[in-house]
């Protein structure tokens, strides 16, 4: 009964308001009767009718009609979608009431630049506020915005300390960035036992990303004892999820029997889908299964490709193989002057078989399957 009398007042005050102007709104001064018909019909479904009502609702002052309206014509719900009207109306909600949810979607269209000019310093004031009033997610957003100097100064502390609240709400990003903090010691103390269990709790919520570094942490034996078998669990489960740097992982640990039995044909499938999921420790990886035809066949113009396309990512390993497949004429046309260009690049990286087979000119290189040397990656598979 009392559903159907909230409708029936709705309807009337809409009425009224169409047909008597400022008079009506005596009626129903703060829109609530409005609000609550039309959060109902959101609720229900009946979009273009809730459209309404929350307009009218939001004239009247409704807070929260204003926040469910603006998010209802962002995304062009009971009719087209109008950016500039959702941006106006977020501001609105965001100015005559503590809606934190109304801050946020305010900060997240002016820092994108929908509805009206980007403006990233004004998106960070609402960011700012948006946390300030308890909601989580723009918590991780000034997290990010001091760490990477957006919309004003950068700085690691404050980052680490917006990512640390996120954290205590128990939020999965929060916890995540918190790994890396107390991993890499930026903005504060290292504290590396905090960091394995700040992946933890994130990869236990869900967190593909740092189910990865939870993995990567128990492989190195971070903050802990070593647990090759717990690394490989968890870096399953993310790359079934599609993580490519879990997939290198997988890759890595099957080549070199870490845990578990030698695998090529596992080493291989692996690789060769974090290869083409853009993971750039894995390319050369790939191209050395290829070009000594472990777990397949043997290829070694696609080998060469591999080792190009991990030297071009950067990778120090990718460098050294690619130079001597050039210098060697593996897979393709002999290069000498090229590779040995690769080669120096590797070992102003620090590569050992580059430095080495340089200082010898020419003598030496890998006979085996390299052991895995994450660092090499840098941006692959620490890409924070």
């Amino acid at each position: 009964m009392a559903r159907i009398f909230v409708f029936a007042l709705a309807a009337v005050l809409m009425n009224f308001f169409s047909h008597t102007g400022a008079y009506a709104r005596d009626a129903d001064p703060k829109g609530v009767a409005l609000w609550e018909a039309g959060s109902k019909a959101y609720d229900d479904g009946n979009l273009t009718q809730a459209r309404e009502l929350l307009s009218h609702a939001a004239d009247a002052g409704n807070a929260s009609a204003m926040n469910l309206l603006a998010s209802i014509l962002q995304k062009g719900l009971g009719g087209d979608a109008d950016l500039p009207a959702a941006r106006k109306w977020y501001e609105a909600a965001a100015n005559n009431g503590d809606l934190s949810e109304a801050m946020f979607s305010l900060a997240m269209m002016l820092h994108d630049g929908q509805g009206g000019p980007k403006d990233v310093a004004s998106a960070r004031s609402w960011f700012e506020k948006a946390a300030n009033a308890g909601n989580v997610p723009a918590m991780d957003w000034m997290g990010y915005l001091y760490q990477d100097g957006e919309g004003g100064p950068q700085d690691f502390a404050a980052a680490r300390s917006w990512f640390q609240r996120a954290a205590d709400q128990g939020d999965a990003n929060g916890l995540y960035r918190m790994g890396y903090y107390f991993e890499t010691g930026k903005g504060g103390p290292a504290n590396p036992q905090g960091a394995r269990e700040m992946y933890q709790k994130a990869a236990e919520k869900g967190l593909v990303r740092a189910m990865t570094y939870y993995a990567k942490v128990l492989y190195d034996g971070t903050g802990g004892r070593k647990d090759l078998s717990g690394a490989r669990d968890w870096a399953q489960k993310a790359a079934e999820k599609g993580d490519a740097d879990a997939m290198g992982m997988l890759a890595t640990i099957y080549a070199h029997g870490q845990g578990v039995a030698v695998n090529y044909s596992s080493a291989r499938t692996w690789a060769k889908s974090a290869s083409e999921a853009g993971c750039s420790f894995a390319m050369p990886l790939y191209g050395f299964l290829l070009e000594r035809g472990l777990g397949g066949p043997k290829n070694l113009q696609e080998a060469r490709q591999w080792y190009e396309k991990a030297a071009n990512a950067g990778d120090r390993i990718g460098m050294y193989d690619y130079g001597i497949a050039l210098i060697q004429g593996k897979g393709g046309p002999r290069m000498t002057k090229d590779g040995r260009a690769w080669l120096q690049k590797a070992a102003a990286l620090g590569d050992p078989d580059a430095k080495r087979y340089l200082a010898r000119k020419g003598s030496g290189g890998r006979r085996t399957v390299r052991k895995p040397t994450y660092e090499s990656s840098l941006g692959g598979f620490l890409p924070f």
